[in-house]
């Protein structure tokens, strides 16, 4: 089978980004028996003389939606198109609307990584039966790599961590809704207050976009300068520690010299935790919020779920019940041996190999929809975002909380499903 795969250019991608998009043509690489050839949005040229059994467009940037009209022009108008949704969809509703006469009366599936997502997506059109629920497949040669023990022990060594001491990572990108300020204040408290043997390390990108759909905005650095001020000003540089993205530094050996991946986000733009799969993957038990794709990681042995505050209007992580978590994991001295890891990682990897399975891309290539147009509930979003641009969602009536809109939309994100 001959697949066209739409895609960014990998240059504008930081690393992070980069492997997410990894992580969807993963998906259809695996299989020898498709034959696929890839197209960057944006380029010069939007024609090709071949015809494609399935033409497939990874998850839309929103500066390339100019791009995929002009694809769209060369596509046969009877031939399956598939669209990779993300979580900036509910971003993008401007965009969509007016791509949706472009695909009016077309065979065009939408395919999204979790379940949560594809329920939220499913409110957006007029036929829910075009949302598919695909989960990824992961990479074999990063999830199966060995453990290199002299190299563990050295680098553990080299930032002063005990054998006795426990590190938490927070790995991916870093926003206003990683709640890492939280965190980290958390961490240097029980550490301080309680001499809990406790050590926090971060990986990932800072980024500043804050709160966008509460219209909450932040400078430049600012999160960033934010976090490091509390880690500075608390004394804290001994074990909590920010590495980055720097070249320098081995991922790898980071996250194997990790004792648990911690987690306690509530993001509004993030359809499923491509950075939370990763450190499953490779062998290290999470701690969760209980929020979005959280909910969808089937290895309880190896999770730890996080609360949100009862009724929040921010929905909250529980920062009481994090702390109750962490304390038990530290005093337990909780940490998985090797051939632990080794387990959990054949384990994930086997699951989301049978949960990606050629029968599920089957049946997403043979369905065979004509999309109309999007939902009433759609059309509300679209307005919203052009009634308000910056703050689509906000409730002014109770000093700038989520409006009844954002959590009716939000909805699966909130509950187990």
């Amino acid at each position: 089978m001959k697949l066209a795969i739409f895609e960014p250019d990998q240059r504008t991608l930081d690393s992070l980004d980069s492997e997410k998009y990894d992580f969807y043509k993963e998906l259809y690489q695996s299989d020898e028996s498709f034959k696929c050839t890839s197209f960057l949005l944006n380029a010069d040229k939007s024609e090709f003389k071949e015809i494609f059994d399935q033409y497939i467009f990874l998850p839309i940037k929103t500066s390339s939606f100019k791009s995929v009209k002009a694809y769209l022009k060369n596509i046969p108008l009877k031939a399956s198109i598939i669209f990779h949704l993300d979580g900036q969809f509910i971003f993008q509703t401007k965009f969509w609307k007016d791509l949706s006469f472009d695909i009016k009366n077309r065979n065009v599936k939408f395919v999204v990584a979790s379940k949560s997502h594809q329920k939220l997506v499913q409110t957006m059109l007029v036929n829910i039966n075009e949302v598919f629920h695909l989960p990824l497949s992961l990479t074999k040669k990063l999830s199966l790599s060995a453990f290199e023990n002299d190299k563990i022990e050295t680098f553990r060594n080299e930032l002063g961590v005990n054998s006795d001491e426990i590190v938490f990572l927070y790995h991916g990108p870093i926003t206003r809704q990683s709640n890492l300020l939280e965190l980290t204040r958390l961490v240097i408290k029980l550490r301080t207050l309680l001499n809990l043997k406790i050590h926090l390390w971060v990986y990932g990108r800072f980024d500043d976009i804050a709160v966008p759909l509460l219209g909450k905005t932040q400078l430049n650095y600012e999160y960033f300068q934010q976090w490091q001020m509390i880690v500075d000003s608390l004394d804290a540089q001994s074990f909590v520690r920010y590495f980055g993205e720097q070249e320098d530094v081995n991922e790898k050996l980071v996250i194997d010299s990790s004792d648990w991946g911690v987690f306690p986000t509530s993001i509004d733009s993030e359809d499923f935790n491509f950075s939370a799969l990763k450190l499953l993957s490779m062998g290290l038990p999470l701690v969760l919020s209980e929020w979005g794709s959280h909910f969808e990681f089937n290895f309880p042995d190896y999770l730890k779920h996080v609360s949100l505050v009862k009724d929040s209007p921010f929905h909250q992580v529980n920062l009481n019940n994090c702390a109750k978590i962490l304390i038990s994991l530290v005093q337990e001295n909780n940490k998985l041996s090797q051939d632990q890891r080794t387990s959990l990682k054949q384990d994930v990897i086997a699951q989301y190999d049978k949960l990606a399975s050629r029968d599920q891309l089957s049946a997403i290539f043979n369905a065979n929809f004509n999309f109309t147009q999007f939902s009433e509930d759609f059309i509300k979003v679209e307005k919203s975002f052009d009634q308000n641009p910056y703050a689509p969602f906000v409730d002014v009536s109770t000093f700038g909380s989520y409006n009844l809109q954002f959590k009716t939309i939000y909805e699966s994100y909130y509950s187990n499903h």
